[in-house]
């Protein structure tokens, strides 16, 4: 895309080193996409304008010279540029000279707030699930969160790997299978776990939406324990006990969180 520019019009002044001639001055503007020169004092027969270095040849128009179109046009503000004039009769002439910086415009003032404007109100926080009629726990609550469980994940990454550079997510199922999958970019590295959920062994329904889940998994000839609990945000912590272990046996084995909920469960291979 050709860059427009506004005409900024540089006045060039320089004396050529005849003393017989009469002063020759010439004026370097940015038209557009074109360098546009204007000289003046003499009868040029061909103009050469230097910038940064390089040469370029202009071709006239009407009463001034000027270049092909340049993409991007040379930025000439506080450089020092060359133009070379060859007259009519006489040697080339070549004018140095130092290419005043543009003018800084004004700052705008200052635009002070209002004095009574009003304190922006806090947006409230998303709500995923609505609150039940009553705080319920047992097969009453698991009977009324179990759509929240069946086809949803725990994760740190809720756009989904590679979104992310590592992934860990939680997978429940609708019929009761359940990945665990932790997804890296280095092959090798990533862990897939499958198992079946055996026995939801306890459940609840806060008054506030929240809601948390406690069951049994089978993997691998292995039966182990999660506990889930779920802010009306969507907010899940976890607590994790190994083999042959529950929360009769002692402390969990690992804690993982804050992960997001999301709706649709996920196998490991994306």
């Amino acid at each position: 895309m050709l860059v427009r520019l506004a005409a900024v019009a540089v006045l060039l002044t320089a004396l050529l080193a005849a003393p017989a001639q009469a002063a020759v001055t010439a004026t370097v503007a940015v038209s557009g996409s074109r360098l546009v020169v204007t000289v003046k004092g003499t009868k040029a027969k061909a103009v050469t304008l230097v910038v940064a270095g390089k040469r370029h040849t202009l071709s006239k128009s009407g009463s001034k010279w000027r270049t092909k179109v340049l993409t991007p046009v040379p930025s000439i503000a506080g450089t020092t540029v060359k133009v070379k004039v060859r007259p009519a009769r006489g040697a080339t002439k070549t004018i140095s000279v130092k290419v005043p910086a543009a003018p800084t415009p004004p700052a705008p003032a200052p635009t002070a707030p209002p004095a009574t404007a009003p304190a922006p109100t806090p947006a409230a926080p998303t709500t995923l699930f609505p609150p039940p009629a009553a705080a319920t726990t047992g097969n009453q609550a698991f009977e009324e969160i179990k759509t929240y469980l069946a086809d949803s994940r725990f994760t740190d990454c809720p756009a989904s790997w590679p979104n992310c550079a590592v992934e860990e997510r939680y997978s429940h199922f609708a019929d009761g299978s359940h990945y665990y999958c932790r997804l890296t970019p280095t092959s090798g590295s990533d862990i897939r776990s499958v198992g079946e959920i055996s026995q939801i062994s306890g459940a609840e329904h806060g008054a506030d939406g929240s809601w948390g889940v406690e069951y049994y998994l089978s993997s691998y000839g292995n039966t182990v324990f999660y506990s889930w609990s779920v802010s009306n945000q969507g907010v899940a912590y976890g607590r994790y006990w190994g083999p042959g272990r529950s929360p009769q046996s002692g402390p969990p084995n690992q804690q993982f969180g804050p992960l997001q909920w999301v709706r649709g469960a996920k196998d490991c291979s994306y």
